[in-house]
């Protein structure tokens, strides 16, 4: 993970046109560094920081490409270092923008349910999960992940809603499911 990161960190000195792609990649791979065991917890709040920092440069880079406001959503929402109330708030300033460029993206209701879950705002939470489902009922992933807000939220009428909703879809849980 060390050397890996020190290639990302060389990669993106050089400001190439291929920046915005790297600092992609470079969120995946930081997700993986920071919850694996080999780096101390110095070196994963550095790879925190540095993707952060730089997901931010994409977003101000491309301020209208919505992919660059997500990448940074999720990582915020899945990695929300020492403060989870001020990432959580941080995804939710990039919704309000990502969502003027492109309202019907029902990914971005997902990153923005996950915010207010993460502030303990389930009822906004919730209407984020409603509204990607109203979009677009047809992913099982809109209703799967309803289905998880249902179960951290403790509102059972929705479970059992989103239950059935998958099982109509023909979605079948695995054991990897529960």
């Amino acid at each position: 993970h060390r050397l890996a990161f020190e290639d990302y960190k060389r990669g993106l000195s050089w400001g190439t046109y291929m920046d915005r792609e790297l600092r992609q990649r470079l969120a995946e791979s930081a997700m993986l560094m920071i919850a694996g065991q080999e780096l101390s917890a110095r070196e994963k709040e550095e790879v925190y920081q540095f993707t952060v920092r730089e997901l931010r440069r994409s977003v101000a880079s491309s301020p209208r490409d919505v992919k660059n406001h997500m990448y940074l959503m999720n990582f915020l929402n899945r990695v929300p270092g020492a403060d989870p109330g001020g990432a959580a708030d941080e995804s939710l300033k990039l919704f309000e923008e990502a969502k003027a460029l492109s309202a019907s993206r029902p990914q971005l209701y997902y990153e923005a349910g996950q915010a207010y879950f993460t502030k303990r705002d389930f009822a906004a939470g919730f209407a984020m999960f409603q509204k990607a489902i109203d979009l677009n009922p047809a992913p099982s992933e809109s209703h799967m992940n309803m289905l998880l807000a249902s179960i951290i939220g403790d509102r059972a009428d929705l479970t059992t809603r989103e239950a059935k909703a998958l099982e109509d879809l023909g979605y079948e849980f695995t054991l990897l499911d529960y």
